[in-house]
């Protein structure tokens, strides 16, 4: 995690099958990758089933433009990375059975909380009430020696057809 922190790459496809490998292990069933929600265009990024019911799950890892020692500098334009959460809680809408959004926000310099305003804006676009405390916890990641930073990891439910 912290190669992609300190350059502010985006680590998507890794935790897609990070994630799928664990589920394997842990109770889950089905797991799929990359598999087409029920008679559409549209994939989700992991499809699985836990107790007998089925999941559609959207990954997204928006990298923001806040200023962090230890990590590079770069303009990136965060509007773009949350119309993606969006757009993907939007096709969640569209399969049926159960879906999943979760995002991995970073960085998030130690302690800042201005990240809480990204969560209002995917809240009024989708008009599901993503909360800090209800949906996402901080995690900290080691930068290197004396630097670090936060990820905020956030799950939301979306209801389909």
């Amino acid at each position: 995690m912290a190669v992609a922190m300190r350059q502010r790459a985006k680590f998507e496809g890794w935790l897609k099958f990070e994630l799928a490998a664990r589920m394997g292990t842990s109770g889950v069933n089905d797991v799929a990758v990359e598999s087409g929600y029920d008679g559409s265009l549209s994939r989700a990024d992991i499809c699985f089933a836990f107790q007998k019911r089925p999941y559609l799950l959207e990954l997204k890892t928006p990298n923001t433009n806040f200023r962090t020692p230890g990590v590079e500098v770069k303009g990136r334009p965060l509007t773009k990375n949350l119309a993606s959460i969006t757009a993907d809680a939007e096709k969640l809408r569209t399969g049926s059975g159960d879906g999943l959004m979760a995002f991995v926000l970073f960085p998030i310099p130690t302690g800042d909380s201005r990240w809480h305003e990204y969560l209002q804006r995917i809240s009024k676009e989708t008009g599901i009430n993503v909360s800090p405390d209800g949906h996402c916890c901080r995690v900290a990641v080691s930068l290197g020696p004396g630097e670090s930073c936060d990820a905020v990891v956030c799950c939301f439910p979306v209801a389909g057809r």
